[in-house]
């Protein structure tokens, strides 16, 4: 199915179909499901859901209000995930540091800035993304990276890291981040979409298996290996 976006209430923007619409509404035969994943100018990431005529072209997308499901926002009208790119690197930074220190995680700054240069000018390698206000603070951020498995025919999603401040808690914004990350994995065609939780987190843990993850019951082992500059 071929169809032109036309996005109403938001700056222009760019839009891919998430879904092909292939199967038609049971209740209705001449009609079809879509998903449709868009960024807007100003890079708010917006996840729209309708149904088409076949024979359509054209479709307007409006901007629904934010008790509308379809809206891939947060539940606080102030919030939304944007995408990240190399001008926020700062801002991306500042929440790692928050991040680590409330994980308990060393935090070394230049390695965390040479990874962010090389993952926002990599767009093959992945995606960050940021929870922000309408003023441009930021107050939350997730990372996905792109792997390979043969276990999983090829490549897979890891969620990186995930991150909300506590003053943005309790607002949906956790969850909406899953829904971010999930739909920019279905565009991507990946069939797998990963993830790491620390042993002593067991409330992160039990939020995970709810949305639909599944534990591998396999623990991760990890190895610095030096290169040859060193």
């Amino acid at each position: 199915m071929d169809l032109t976006f036309h996005l109403t209430g938001v700056s222009s923007g760019h839009c891919e179909l998430l879904s092909d619409g292939s199967a038609p509404v049971q209740s209705d035969k001449s009609l079809f499901p879509i998903v449709a994943l868009c960024v807007s100018r100003n890079r708010a990431v917006l996840l729209f859901s309708a149904l088409v005529d076949p024979s359509q072209t054209e479709l307007d997308l409006r901007i629904p209000t934010i008790n509308d499901s379809s809206l891939m926002n947060v539940a606080d009208p102030k919030f939304v995930w944007i995408l990240a790119s190399q001008e926020d690197i700062n801002a991306v930074q500042s929440l790692m540091q928050s991040f680590y220190a409330e994980e308990k995680l060393p935090y070394d700054g230049v390695t965390a800035s040479t990874a962010l240069d090389l993952l926002l000018a990599g767009p093959n390698l992945g995606a960050i993304f940021l929870l922000q206000d309408p003023s441009g603070s930021s107050h939350g951020y997730f990372v996905l990276t792109i792997g390979f498995s043969l276990e999983f025919g090829g490549r897979f999603a890891l969620l990186d890291e995930l991150f909300v401040q506590p003053s943005a808690r309790g607002v949906g914004a956790g969850k909406s981040a899953l829904v971010a990350a999930e739909a920019w994995v279905a565009l991507r065609n990946i069939p797998i979409l990963r993830l790491e939780v620390n042993h002593h987190n067991e409330k992160a843990r039990s939020i995970y298996l709810n949305w639909g993850f599944q534990d591998d019951h396999r623990n991760i082992l990890s190895k610095r290996i030096a290169s040859g500059n060193e």
